[in-house]
């Protein structure tokens, strides 16, 4: 998580604590043009701490899917390369099985 949304959501948690501590007593509140009740502004304040939760977790499966991708092509380029060869080897060059394949012949 970059350091900006860390200050943030390390914000956020000290605010949900400033609030149970000293808001409760407070019957609404008129803030950014909206009016929240405590527990409703508490609510808000959780969504964006769980958003940027979400994010983080999303982030972190691309990264992982990324890495598996580039893992497996990098086994797969040789494998396929072999298997063109292997078809060019026992079927000919002028084979039409190349292109069941999807393998064409090199000019």
């Amino acid at each position: 998580m970059g350091t900006s949304k860390q200050n943030t959501q390390n914000r956020d948690q000290q605010i949900l604590l400033g609030i149970q501590k000293d808001l409760q007593n407070v019957p609404s509140l008129l803030l950014g043009g909206t009016t929240y009740t405590p527990g409703s502004l508490a609510a808000f304040i959780q969504s964006r701490i769980d958003a940027v939760n979400a994010v983080n977790a999303a982030k972190a499966s691309w990264l992982n899917a990324v890495q598996t991708y580039k893992t497996i092509n990098t086994e797969a380029k040789p494998v396929v390369r072999d298997l063109r060869n292997f078809l060019l080897g026992a079927f000919g060059e002028n084979s039409s099985v190349l292109a069941d394949f999807g393998f064409t012949t090199k000019s």
